[in-house]
């Protein structure tokens, strides 16, 4: 950060990863996992620490493609882990660059747990709604502004004779 000053002014954590190691990261990165970025570049440390379990097998996978020449950029998503054990659910950018003797990882990190709390609700509210209409006996449905179908109920379907699968994303002409 002493040659990069700006980066402790991105809103993203910033990491850089070099022989399986962190080599750096910003203080979002290290606020993030309820560290100190001294802590976490230590040597010896793990970056896979900072994972889930369930997650660790699916990250060796991306990391895999990366290190054997790979250099394009990857994003997804991931559980991690932070020093007091809690979950975080994170959505990372990477990119592979060819580094002193081998590669290194320069990645940047969001916090996504809060929108994917928010997209379950979501889910869970547009299931609800579905057994609501469900239950009217009356057809129901909705269109967007091109008049295909977004939603409809069981006695709408029953009325064309066709599932829930074939009406939904359809135009009113199809």
């Amino acid at each position: 950060s002493r040659y990069f000053p700006q980066v402790e002014y991105i809103n993203e954590a910033i990491y850089v990863i070099f022989d399986r190691q962190y080599e750096f990261v910003s203080q979002k990165f290290a606020e993030l996992f309820g560290m100190t970025p001294e802590e976490l570049c230590v040597s010896g440390f793990d970056p896979m620490t900072l994972v889930a379990p369930e997650s660790r097998e699916f990250l060796r996978e991306r990391l895999k493609e990366g290190y054997r020449g790979d250099f394009g950029a990857q994003e997804y998503e991931y559980t991690g882990i932070k020093k007091d054990g809690s979950r975080i659910e994170c959505e990372t950018f990477i990119l592979f660059i060819p580094y002193k003797w081998g590669v290194a990882i320069h990645g940047m990190l969001r916090d996504i747990s809060l929108r994917k709390r928010i997209d379950e609700a979501l889910q869970q509210s547009h299931g609800d709604l579905q057994v609501v209409l469900n239950s009217i006996p009356t057809s129901v449905f909705y269109t967007d502004r091109e008049h295909r179908f977004i939603r409809v109920n069981r006695a709408f379907c029953k009325s064309l004779g066709l599932p829930m699968e074939e009406i939904v994303g359809k135009s009113m002409t199809e």
